[in-house]
């Protein structure tokens, strides 16, 4: 599997984790670890490939600093949306895709957009989630990057 690839489906599973942390009573650690468990228990699973530490990072380091990244996303988003009617899948999407544009400087942002796109229309089969995220990512990485 390539390491593109790997990573794709590491964020994917992130956003499944951050996703269960946030509508579940899972802890953090817990979560994260279930997901590694399964990657190691399911030999023909797409699990198997996901950069375990990369998952982890983002998980943990994500879920930290939601009192952070909810104000960003909150602060993006148009009169019309509100936050706490989004999507719980919607919000773990943001939340990812705004901790790495916060973080990962070595990555484009257009990359890091991209990836989550991908995620979304995994998630969702239709163009309208994936043209809001799009619109969100593009207005938090112009501010936050440029």
């Amino acid at each position: 599997m390539s390491e593109f690839r790997r990573r794709t489906l590491t964020r994917l599973a992130a956003v499944q984790a951050l996703f269960q942390m946030n509508t579940g009573l899972d802890l953090p650690s817990v979560t994260t670890k279930n997901f590694l468990v399964d990657a190691n228990r399911l030999q023909d699973n797409a699990l198997k490939g996901l950069d375990k530490n990369f998952l982890s990072e983002l998980v943990l380091k994500t879920q930290e600093q939601i009192s952070t990244l909810d104000p960003i996303i909150k602060n993006h988003l148009t009169s019309s949306w509100k936050f706490d009617r989004l999507d719980p899948v919607i919000i773990s999407i943001l939340r990812l895709a705004s901790f790495e544009l916060l973080h990962f400087n070595n990555l484009p942002s257009s990359i890091i957009i991209n990836e989550y796109l991908d995620i979304t229309y995994s998630f969702y089969n239709t163009k309208e989630e994936t043209k809001f995220i799009n619109g969100i990512l593009n207005s938090i990485a112009k501010t936050i990057r440029d």
